[in-house]
């Protein structure tokens, strides 16, 4: 039988959770080989290897860098016929803060993208936003336009003179954000936050959920750095409003937080394709789940392993 190559591209940080998956993927397929470079080194994997083909590889993405060059040669690659999960293009559009509404992701949050300061300074000066009214009657965060550094530079606009939003606060806000293009949006003030796992369309039945009302100082709108995160069984409309998210985009794999308002209302806060998935499964196995529930890199496995080009 002919030897089935995986590649999975990941971070510095990744070595771990690209190791589980690797072990994961030889516990199904023992003949299989599996590279874990970095994206950094990823074109010499294949470089150095001239018997990998489009024919016999299924290239893993575990990571996102959406203006990078290695991207575009992915989507390059893609087009010429590799088999690539998740496909390039969903992985460019996750990274991008706020770009969800452009892809009719449903119970997406309303953003605005603003490319300058005076982009900015014009949209807070404006007396109405599509329904929302005035900037100064409700408040905004502003983030950078590319997912980074975890959630590090979300910003609150806000004047402490004045106790409420401005155009100069939003400006100074700006001029703190690691970036020229940023998003901003309504704040959302969350009762509670879940991330859903969906592997290959399928929602999983365990996923995590923080209970934001809890929150302390330290709290994050993060599904991986708080520490009260709790395992649970994932109610079934978030189940279907992750599963319809996942198909909107076409992501094969892809882990949705949503969150839950104070008015009972859904909103996706951001939709991952990668992840620190070592706190989800230690969770979730706590609990008592049966390992089809805790283990997600045995389930993206399944999925791998079914999806590459020498099993069709």
């Amino acid at each position: 039988m002919a030897i089935r190559y995986h590649i999975i591209i990941r971070t510095s940080a990744g070595g771990s959770s690209s190791k589980r998956l690797r072990d994961e993927i030889k516990k199904i397929d023992p003949q299989a080989v599996v590279f874990r470079p970095t994206w950094k080194h990823f074109h010499k994997t294949i470089a150095k290897r001239p018997h990998l083909n489009k024919g016999n590889v299924l290239i893993h993405m575990r990571a996102a860098h959406p203006r990078s060059e290695w991207m575009n040669d992915l989507i390059d690659m893609q087009n010429d016929g590799w088999s690539i999960i998740n496909d390039p293009q969903v992985c460019k559009i996750t990274s991008h803060a706020g770009m969800l509404k452009f892809f009719d992701v449903p119970y997406s949050i309303k953003s605005w993208v603003c490319n300058s300061r005076i982009a900015v300074g014009a949209l807070y000066s404006h007396s109405h936003h599509e329904g929302y009214g005035h900037m100064s009657k409700f408040r905004t965060i502003m983030k950078p336009y590319y997912s980074k550094d975890q959630g590090a530079h979300v910003a609150v606009v806000f004047d402490q003179a004045t106790e409420h939003q401005s155009v100069q606060a939003a400006l100074n806000t700006y001029d703190d954000m690691p970036t020229s293009r940023v998003v901003v949006q309504p704040f959302i003030d969350f009762s509670s936050m879940y991330r859903v796992f969906v592997i290959g369309g399928n929602p999983m039945r365990f996923g995590t959920r923080d209970t934001v009302g809890l929150k302390s100082a330290e709290w994050k709108l993060s599904c991986c750095l708080n520490p009260d995160q709790k395992a649970t069984v994932i109610p079934s409309a978030l189940k279907n409003i992750a599963a319809l998210a996942a198909g909107k985009l076409g992501s094969e794999i892809c882990f949705v937080d949503i969150g839950i308002d104070y008015n009972g209302t859904k909103h996706i806060i951001e939709i991952n394709t990668a992840c620190n998935l070592n706190i989800h499964c230690e969770k979730i196995k706590a609990v008592g789940a049966s390992e089809a529930n805790w283990n997600i890199y045995m389930q993206i496995a399944r999925h791998l392993v079914k999806s590459h080009p020498l099993a069709q």
